[in-house]
């Protein structure tokens, strides 16, 4: 996994992903749709699939290499309570 996703990997996920879109669109809000059109806020609940057509392995490669050579990190220290 270290060159990143391959082809047959984003196929895949874009199918797995296809899926849980369309059978959440069954399930769409309605009211939380017309609340954000009102505010002028995008819906990406409608325009998912949309988006998800646009994903193919040159841009996840292209986002993976500005996101890791940004330099910026994090380091996260998880405590019971």
């Amino acid at each position: 996994m270290a060159e990143g996703p391959t082809e047959q990997e984003v196929r895949e996920i874009k199918l797995y992903l296809e899926k849980r879109f369309t059978d959440r669109k069954k399930n769409v809000s309605w009211m939380a749709i017309l609340s954000s059109a009102l505010k002028g806020e995008p819906n990406l609940e409608l325009e998912q699939l949309e988006l998800l057509e646009q994903v193919n392995v040159r841009k996840v490669h292209a986002f993976a290499k500005r996101l890791f050579e940004s330099g910026n990190r994090m380091t996260f220290v998880f405590e019971p309570l």
